[in-house]
């Protein structure tokens, strides 16, 4: 008896390296096999900024796991607080995704956390970099250019974005920046489980918003 005791304890020793190569992408403890992918490169977008905000901390952090659309929720979200003292309009949202498009980005102007997919202010579609919804974590960013939408967050005024999950959405372990999972019917805090959605945006300045538009264009031709 005591000899196959140990042969268990041996067998459970053996496989836990296999079980360390597992990453969790569900909240009841799905998992998927982690592989190494290169990330997009640093300053892989183009568009010039006055404002630029990462809840990763870094502009295009990679991340490191994430969460799927079946097992940890259908929508990402964080929000913002315009501190900058002047108007800002966006014109850029970024997160590594992978899963096939297109599929939703969204917008709220509000202090409050709100309401479910679908009662959004502005809205648009996206589609991912990476089409195969089993890479795990994603890779590769996605740019979203929205500079055409006019959307505008007043000096002050808070504002909520996310987008819908097209298969997995990336995430890194928790930093202290708060994000959203729309999970089972409601935005399920991603810091209860220890995580942090990837979401990013770049805005400018309203008095030099149409002028930095310009200029990126120009840029682009000579590319």
């Amino acid at each position: 008896m005591k000899n196959l005791l140990l042969l268990i304890s041996i067998l459970a020793v053996a496989v836990l390296p296999a079980v360390a190569l597992e990453g969790v992408c569900g909240k009841n403890g799905q998992t998927r096999p982690v592989e190494v992918h290169p990330h997009h490169p640093a300053g892989g977008s183009p568009l010039l900024a006055d404002v630029e905000y990462s809840t990763g901390g870094a502009m295009e952090t990679p991340a490191t796991t994430g969460g799927a659309m079946d097992g940890w929720g259908t929508h990402f979200l964080t929000a913002w607080v315009n501190t900058t003292g002047q108007d800002v309009y966006l014109s850029e949202f970024g997160w590594p995704a992978s899963g096939p498009g297109p599929v939703a980005w969204m917008v709220w102007i509000t202090e409050d956390l709100p309401g479910a997919p679908g009662t959004q202010t502005f809205s648009g579609q996206w589609t991912p970099s990476v089409g195969d919804p089993d890479e795990f974590p994603p890779s590769t960013y996605a740019f979203v250019d929205v500079t055409a939408e006019n959307m505008v967050i007043p000096a002050g005024a808070s504002f909520y974005f996310g987008y819908e999950n097209p298969g997995t959405g990336g995430q890194i372990d928790s930093n202290g920046i708060e994000t959203f999972a729309w999970y089972e019917g409601a935005w399920d805090p991603d810091s209860a489980w220890a995580r942090t959605a990837l979401l990013q945006f770049k805005a400018n300045f309203a008095s030099v918003a149409t002028e930095r538009a310009t200029l990126a264009q120009v840029k682009n031709l000579f590319r």
